[in-house]
């Protein structure tokens, strides 16, 4: 226990240092986040823009088209109102404490971070495998079988197998990754009057994803 608390101690003074003049209230999310804490995806929102074609900008394969979807995102954004699911009722709470920079970058991360620790778990549920066989298969590659929880893995596995079915349903073929965090995006932006700084913090939120997952 004293161990632990020492560590959050620690990535507090270092999150102090890294964001000056904030409090506590708004660093305490990062903190979470770089000690395991997770944010799951909400994917019942998968609206896009046409493209000059008039089919559904589903992806961005220019930079033309990037930039028509970042501009089309912070006009949606500003205006998008809906209620959080449960996966990320705790991440919107804390987002709404926060200056919107620091928001924006808190929820990239979060998105990188839960990408990149569910995609082999996807990889599986794709394949129709069992949650006991990739269970078999983490202990093989956990080092200490003590630390393996299995009810928590589970319960994740489950998880991303529902929202991969709520993907399919409501997002169908659309990659951006803003998609499975609109609502936690939309609290971030909707009280940025300028459309010019929604435009910077929507593309701040692409750059640092980006930058996260190729980590």
């Amino acid at each position: 226990m004293e161990e632990s608390q020492g560590n959050n101690n620690l990535v507090m003074d270092v999150l102090y240092r890294a964001f000056p003049n904030r409090s506590e209230e708004q660093l305490i999310a990062f903190a979470l986040l770089y000690t395991g804490m997770r944010w799951g995806k909400d994917c019942r929102f998968g609206e896009v823009p046409n493209d000059e074609t008039g089919l559904p900008m589903k992806t961005c394969r220019t930079n033309e088209a990037y930039w028509q979807y970042v501009h089309w995102l912070a006009d949606y954004l500003h205006t998008f109102r809906e209620e959080p699911n449960h996966e990320q009722y705790g991440l919107c709470r804390y987002v709404e404490r926060m200056i919107p920079e620091d928001a924006v970058q808190l929820i990239a991360m979060n998105a990188a971070f839960y990408q990149e620790y569910t995609e082999p778990i996807e990889s599986w549920i794709e394949e129709g495998r069992p949650f006991a066989e990739y269970s078999e298969d983490m202990r093989h590659i956990i080092d200490d079988a003590d630390e393996y929880d299995e009810e928590a893995e589970q319960e994740l596995y489950e998880q991303v197998r529902r929202e991969m079915a709520e993907d399919r349903q409501y997002c169908h073929g659309v990659s951006h990754a803003d998609v499975a965090y609109r609502i936690p995006l939309s609290i971030a932006l909707q009280n940025e009057p300028s459309r010019k700084n929604r435009v910077r913090l929507v593309d701040r939120f692409f750059m640092i994803y980006d930058e996260y997952l190729l980590k």
